[in-house]
């Protein structure tokens, strides 16, 4: 007994910490999940905010070009006008990373870079700007759906979120602008050394620029696993002891539970009113019944019995009334059977009964005239004689199916028949009951 203790007690041991790993694997992939989520949510408000910022600016540089002034490429040494809308937009990322404290960082680029700092320098800079491109429409009718692009990388050794979100030319100023910058000499010039075709012109709302922003995640995912190891250690530690605490329950009660599981076991496949079998059991017997009849060669039978008037026992004299009847019926069933063949309640009024090692089918037929006769003496209901005849349906294996289902359902079939023919009667299933009758 103290070996099975101490077996039961590694089986404990070793179902907590399968438990436990799972339940670590589980909250560190969700923890992870959400801080990917939450990073792709950073970047999409940031990246939102530059592209509202640099549409505000570019308004307001509209403003300033009708006044004479606006903005330039090289506004430092021109008094009067304004930095570029990439260029501003620059500063402003260059002032937020510091305000962000290293939560973020984000910027500008471009394939047509105007300033030699926002050109495409990288990987996923390319990769990504190529899945915008993929968008982008040669003639736009109005805004393009943008998809960003986006994946996970190492920078630096940190594990960092790199996203970026297409800046389009939204309004014709912009088109205009940088249509304008693409002639310029010192472009040209940029585009021949970068290997880019030049002169290119745009559209409306076509792919012009982007926004690039990075979260590194390093320090949350940090904070993350150190939490996720000390909740599985928390959780092995009241998980041993409680499952030790219901090993050592369980093994003071193991037998009585075993003895109580096999006792619902067996009632499971008993009608509780006839106490024969029910319909579990005569799927289990049967599957079984067929395996041995093809080992051996002999047949097996099936009987669908369904009784004659019986409802109007019930309509009459009560379900209490009918109940009994239904008892008696069994009885006498079960008294004209084999020790080894098997009757059970198919539901309400209908029997099944499974006949195996029968070698003619004349053997069905004689017992199925012998359970009609068993059922001619009256039953005694309220002190009044009441007649229940029946009606059988047979079919055989291996010549009528080779399943326990097509078996049941030819001799349900042929029990149809036999009540058709004025009940109180038995049918052999044929291929000619396939067809409705007359």
């Amino acid at each position: 007994m103290s070996y099975n203790r101490r077996y039961l007690f590694l089986i404990f041991a070793a179902i907590v910490l399968v438990v436990g790993l799972v339940n670590y694997v589980v909250l560190v992939y969700s923890q992870a999940s959400i801080i990917e989520h939450e990073a792709i949510r950073i970047a999409e408000v940031t990246t939102s905010q530059a592209v509202a910022s640099r549409t505000t600016y570019s308004a307001i540089a509209d403003k300033l070009k009708k006044d004479g002034f606006g903005p330039h490429a090289n506004f430092e040494s021109n008094s009067g006008f304004v930095p570029l809308p990439a260029r501003f937009l620059k500063l402003v990322a260059v002032e937020a990373e510091k305000e962000s404290r290293g939560l973020y960082t984000y910027g500008p680029l471009s394939k047509w870079n105007l300033d030699p700092a926002q050109g495409l320098k990288d990987d996923f800079q390319r990769w990504a700007w190529t899945q915008l491109e993929k968008q982008d429409q040669s003639d736009p009718k109005g805004p393009i759906a943008w998809q960003p692009a986006w994946r996970f990388e190492v920078v630096n050794g940190v594990r960092t979120l790199r996203y970026m979100r297409a800046d389009a030319a939204s309004n014709m100023s912009c088109v205009n602008c940088h249509g304008a910058h693409e002639k310029s000499p010192e472009t040209l010039a940029r585009r021949i050394a970068a290997g880019v075709a030049s002169g290119k012109q745009w559209k409306q709302h076509q792919l012009l620029g982007a926004i690039e922003a990075n979260v590194p995640v390093d320090k949350v995912e940090t904070i993350a696993n150190d939490q996720a190891r000390m909740i599985l250690a928390f959780g092995l530690i009241t998980s041993l002891g409680g499952f030790s605490f219901a090993g050592w329950l369980a093994l003071r009660d193991v037998r009585r539970e075993r003895k109580a599981a096999a006792y619902f076991r067996e009632q499971a496949k008993f009608d509780p009113l006839t106490r024969l079998g029910n319909r579990t059991l005569f799927d289990e017997r049967g599957k079984t019944a067929l395996v041995n009849a093809r080992r051996s060669g002999s047949r097996i039978g099936v009987m669908f019995i369904d009784l004659d008037h019986f409802k109007q026992i019930n309509d009459r004299f009560g379900h209490q009334i009918g109940d009994r009847v239904l008892y008696e019926v069994g009885e006498r069933l079960v008294e004209c059977l084999r020790d080894t063949d098997l009757i059970t309640r198919q539901g309400g009024d209908e029997f099944l009964v499974l006949l195996e090692g029968a070698p003619h089918s004349p053997n069905f037929e004689s017992v199925a005239q012998k359970l009609l006769d068993a059922l001619e003496a009256p039953f005694e209901a309220n002190q009044e004689k009441v007649y229940v005849g029946a009606s059988i349906g047979i079919s055989c294996a291996p010549e009528h199916g080779a399943t326990l289902d097509m078996l049941i359902e030819k001799a349900d079939l042929a029990m149809y028949r036999a009540k058709r023919m004025g009940r109180s009667a038995y049918l052999m299933w044929t291929e000619s009951f396939k067809t409705p009758p007359v």
